[in-house]
């Protein structure tokens, strides 16, 4: 995914011919494979990809609402979340506003903060559909917190909700319209039934504070990130068929 090292030329002089095989129905599927191999073989490498992206967050010129809805940013959304525990502290908050900014560009995002609590990143917005008129569009809210490990939310999320709870008013419409999003920077995916008992021991929290969906994220190094969610409609239950998905 990230064009991890070279390919030798002569692997590129073996696939070459494989893309031009002219029966499709006997042999599409190897022509579509070796295409994709010389494809991917000349993305640029992970630490090419992620200096890069740190030089356009920390850009003089930046206008990070662009960035983010960019369509050279589509292949590097993921590459933010390792950003979220980079050494520059800009660097850090600029990649969680971007990373929000991408992941709701559908929505009008009406505000939107970013600060360090107990030395973890954190943001906060607000948040309507875009195709429902102003008049009879809900308010919603979401926090995304970034932790130390998925195997340590049963001691942290009393302490994050709460810390949702401080910011979201009582809003009046049926049904759950919150999102809470958690990043793990230990690059370790813990089980899903320990996530899942982490949230029931909170449930009663996160209906009160009508968080819709809890969207986990796991980046591993130099691989695709991971992604849960856990929908409310499911009792906070991992939906299956949404994971790994944004």
């Amino acid at each position: 995914r990230f064009g991890q090292g070279s390919v030798p030329s002569s692997v590129y002089d073996a696939l070459e011919p494989l893309t031009k095989l002219g029966d499709k129905k006997l042999y599409g599927e190897v022509a579509l494979a070796a295409e994709k191999i010389i494809r991917d073989s000349k993305v640029p490498g992970f630490d090419v990809r992620t200096e890069e992206l740190r030089h356009q967050l920390l850009d003089e010129d930046l206008d990070i609402d662009k960035l983010a809805k960019s369509a050279t940013l589509s292949a590097g959304v993921d590459l933010l979340t390792y950003l979220f525990q980079d050494e520059n502290p800009e660097v850090r908050s600029l990649a969680l506003e971007a990373y929000i900014r991408r992941v709701y560009r559908a929505h009008r995002i009406l505000d939107i903060s970013v600060e360090e609590v107990d030395g973890q990143m954190q943001c906060r917005w607000s948040f309507r559909f875009a195709d429902i008129p102003e008049s009879k569009s809900v308010t919603r809210y979401g926090l995304l917190r970034v932790v130390k490990s998925s195997g340590e939310l049963d001691s942290v999320l009393p302490d994050i909700l709460s810390s949702f709870g401080s910011n979201v008013p009582k809003v009046d419409f049926d049904g759950p319209a919150n999102v809470l999003h958690l990043v793990t920077n230990d690059g370790e995916s813990h089980s899903v039934e320990k996530i899942e008992q982490a949230l029931a021991t909170q449930i009663k929290e996160l209906n009160m504070l009508g968080i819709r969906t809890v969207n986990l994220c796991v980046p591993i190094e130099k691989k695709d990130p991971l992604y849960y969610s856990f929908p409310q409609c499911d009792g906070y239950k991992e939906a299956p068929l949404r994971r790994n998905m944004r």
